[in-house]
C-alpha cells in the first residue's frame, strides 16, 4: 500500500494531499504492529543510537517494501525516484516538508524518517 501511495502521490501531487498522511500513519503504528518481526528479523534496527521507533518503523517498513519492489524492475525505480529527489536536501523535499508539519517536529527529523525509508529499501540481507 505504501508503494500505491508513494507513486500515485508523486503522479498529482496537488490532487493526492492524504497519500503522504496515509504513509506517516502507517510508520507511526508500524512499530507496533511489526514488533515481533522486528526482534526476530530486524533486531539490528534496534541497536541504533538514538533509539527510535519511528526511525526504526520507517525503515523496517522500507526493508518490507523492498520484497514488492523486487518484482518489478519499474516500479522500483519509479519509486527510487522519487525518494531520491526528495532526499536531495531537506528544505526541498516536499514529502519531509509535509511529514515535519503533520509531526509538528523540524524538517531535518522529518528528513531522516524519509532517509530510514529509503534506507530500508536499499538494505541488502
Amino acid at each position: 500500500m505504501v508503494i500505491l501511495k508513494l507513486i500515485a502521490w508523486s503522479d498529482r501531487p496537488e490532487e493526492r494531499e492524504n497519500d503522504l498522511s496515509d504513509i506517516l500513519r502507517i510508520i507511526q503504528h508500524y512499530y507496533d504492529l511489526k514488533w515481533d518481526e522486528i526482534v526476530e528479523q530486524h533486531y539490528d534496527t534496534l541497536d541504533k543510537d538514538p533509539f527510535d521507533q519511528l526511525l526504526i518503523a520507517a525503515e523496517v517498513l522500507g526493508r518490507n517494501s523492498r520484497l514488492y519492489l523486487q518484482k518489478s524492475e519499474a516500479i522500483s525505480l519509479s519509486v527510487l525516484k522519487v525518494l531520491e529527489a526528495n532526499l536531495k536536501e531537506a528544505s526541498q523535499s516536499a514529502i519531509a516538508k509535509d511529514w515535519a508539519r503533520k509531526l509538528d517536529t523540524d524538517i531535518a527529523y522529518a528528513f531522516a524518517l524519509l532517509g530510514a525509508f529509503q534506507r530500508g529499501i536499499k538494505h541488502e540481507e
